[in-house]
């Protein structure tokens, strides 16, 4: 069974794709709330916000745990 430490030694890993992908995501989520406003509730988009946030810590995780592996 691999572990996290084997996936992650050097740069050829994938978290710069990964960080992309949710950075990407939430550029998404900005430009829809700047495209709707306050038009935007949750009858609309019912589950956007609640993933959206899912997304921005996972971002923030990826970054931390690579910030921290570069320490």
């Amino acid at each position: 069974m691999a572990v996290i430490q084997q996936f992650s030694k050097g740069r050829n890993n994938n978290f710069n794709l990964l960080r992309l992908l949710a950075a990407s995501f939430i550029a998404f989520y900005h430009c829809l709330f700047m495209v709707y406003g306050p038009l935007m509730s949750d009858a609309r988009f019912p589950y956007l916000y609640d993933l959206s946030q899912i997304v921005l810590n996972f971002f923030f995780v990826t970054s931390g745990f690579l910030i921290a592996q570069s320490f």
